[in-house]
């Protein structure tokens, strides 16, 4: 802020002296130069500053401004994925639940995700050879869970 105010009170002291010099030149002969040169002389001290200022510092502002907000995307890109993924795991959990309990299974399942695509799996509870091998199946082809992929925990 200083810098500016200092910029400020520069323009304001040549713009009073121009005045004076225009004021006290009247109606001379030489009223027109003198206009002339105050007006130069008060662009110089608008404009002089320009010429000091660096290219690199606004550089250096516009990097940061663009680190700052690279993160601010990256932090946010995280977010979704890991709201996506806690979405993915309980809907795909929930439908494995509710496909055993469709063959009167009782199950827990638990879900492992690599990014957001289902690759594990680990069920637990009181199922029968033949609705494990059901579902099994069922979560080979409709969910993409090899059966290598999914641990059966049961129950007698």
């Amino acid at each position: 802020m200083g810098i500016f105010r200092t910029y400020l009170l520069r323009i304001i002291a040549a713009a009073f002296i121009c005045s004076i010099i225009n004021t006290l030149s009247g109606k001379t002969a030489h009223k027109n130069v003198m206009q002339f040169l105050s007006a130069m002389a008060l662009l110089v001290v608008v404009l002089g500053p320009l010429s000091k200022f660096q290219i690199t510092d606004a550089d250096w502002e516009m990097n940061d401004l663009f680190q700052e907000s690279k993160t601010a995307v990256d932090e946010g890109t995280r977010t979704v994925e890991k709201a996506t993924a806690a979405i993915i795991t309980e809907k795909t959990s929930a439908y494995i639940v509710e496909k055993a309990a469709a063959h009167g299974a009782e199950v827990q399942a638990t879900v492992q995700l690599d990014g957001t695509i289902p690759r594990t799996v680990e069920i637990a509870g009181q199922v029968s050879p033949y609705v494990q091998s059901i579902l099994s199946a069922w979560i080979e082809s409709e969910l993409g869970i090899s059966r290598e992929a999914q641990n059966w925990n049961l129950r007698s």
